[in-house]
């Protein structure tokens, strides 16, 4: 059987996406293509740029990739899936590799349109693709950097986010420091402020609860997002849909990019919960399953006889159904609702702490590793790095275990 040579830069990296092409294809290590940039600005036929390689000359500038071997009557196959002659060309390149030179054959962009941005499960296969071969973590951040935009396909967008990992949906396009967000349970907005300023530009992601909001009003709120944080406003709202609609738009106009709505107030607060946030592009509503401090005995004194894991994933599929972006449950249920829960849908885990810390008052708890094992998409950092003796280093580690926990299990050999 003759065999070829492909370098792939962009979604075939990903091994599920490129073998769902052609089937012979195999990843036989990474490599480097010199004296060019990656662009994404390529005009895919569904409306959305796709990648490209740019040559810059420069000697400064490369595009990381996977190199894989695929059957040359499979080819065909591929130049199919890619357009090849309507929209992209190819070229023969000489990559550089761990073991030396390589010369491979890849695509190039022939139709490109500067103003298209990606759809986001397009860049989620990429930076996913990037992640399963271990380019190094600063490549991955420029991938995870690029904006993107949502698909209204939703059969095309079902059907890619199905190729990535369960845990990896969604998530995937976001840096280690991205998902640990950091709980400002504090009684006062001088507190929360010294925390911020020693965490600095490394955490971007905050939870302001009803402790704080309640004791400074929504200054915070707005200092934080002023500062171009990230602001997940806990508020766990559970009231008629009216009052639930107005908060939520409220929220939205503070320009927070997370809240939360009882997932037990029904279809018709989540609903209006969805539909109040349609205006702001930036908000995500969140649907708070069962709380960490409740166990099965807590459920059945309020009258659920369901268990704790029933109840959280009877809930949850209810918040999908009425089309929230996400749900909040303990890491010990992350797991399972990957399992019931739409692919590309947030799971957030507060009752992270890390290892030999204290108990506190949430019964249901795990490590930030393990509970991005589990499936989660973000975690909540509480008292682990607020009342760590050293905060920054508190919350370094919760990123190393986010990140470790966020790579494959297996790893592509290089080059040999």
């Amino acid at each position: 059987m003759t065999t070829l040579l492909n370098f792939s830069y962009g979604s075939n990296m990903l091994s599920a996406r490129i073998r769902q092409r052609v089937p012979s294809a195999r990843a036989i290590g990474t490599a480097v293509l010199p004296g060019h940039m990656l662009r994404w600005h390529k005009a895919g036929q569904d409306g959305s740029a796709k990648c490209d390689i740019v040559p810059t000359g420069s000697t400064d500038d490369q595009v990381m990739g996977v190199v894989y071997t695929l059957s040359a009557d499979e080819k065909h196959l591929l130049d199919a899936a890619e357009g090849l002659g309507n929209g992209y060309d190819e070229k023969e390149v000489v990559l550089e590799s761990a073991s030396g030179a390589i010369t491979a054959w890849t695509y190039h962009a022939t139709a490109i349109d500067a103003a298209m941005l990606p759809f986001d499960w397009y860049k989620a296969l990429v930076v996913c693709g990037a992640m399963e071969h271990g380019l190094p973590g600063a490549y991955v951040r420029q991938l995870q950097a690029v904006p993107a935009v949502a698909d209204g396909d939703a059969e095309r967008v079902q059907r890619h986010w199905a190729l990535l990992p369960p845990a990896w949906s969604g998530a995937a396009m976001l840096s280690a420091q991205q998902r640990v967000i950091v709980a400002l349970d504090f009684a006062d907005a001088a507190q929360a402020r010294s925390l911020v300023a020693q965490l600095g530009d490394a955490a971007p992601a905050y939870k302001i609860g009803m402790q704080l909001l309640t004791a400074e009003g929504p200054a915070l709120v707005r200092e934080l997002v002023g500062q171009g944080k990230q602001v997940f406003l806990d508020l766990k709202l559970h009231e008629i849909p009216q009052s639930v609609a107005g908060a939520v738009a409220a929220a939205g106009a503070l320009g927070v990019a997370m809240v939360t709505v009882h997932a037990s107030g029904g279809s018709a607060v989540l609903r209006a919960a969805v539909e109040a946030a349609r205006g702001y592009p930036q908000l995500q509503v969140l649907a708070l399953t069962v709380i960490t401090s409740m166990a099965d005995a807590d459920l059945r004194e309020v009258g659920v006889d369901a268990g704790v894991a029933l109840q959280v994933v009877r809930l949850a599929v209810l918040a999908a159904q009425a089309g929230c972006d996400g749900v909040i449950a303990s890491p010990l249920e992350a797991q399972l609702l990957r399992e019931h829960l739409p692919p590309g849908m947030a799971i957030v885990t507060p009752g992270t702490q890390l290892a030999g810390d204290r108990p506190t008052d949430q019964s249901r708890t795990a490590t930030p590793g393990d509970a991005i094992r589990n499936g989660a998409s973000h975690v909540v950092m509480g008292r682990s790095v607020t009342r760590a003796k050293d905060p920054v280093a508190a919350f370094s580690e919760a990123c190393a275990q986010v990140a470790a926990a966020s790579l494959p299990h297996a790893r592509t050999p290089s080059v040999a």
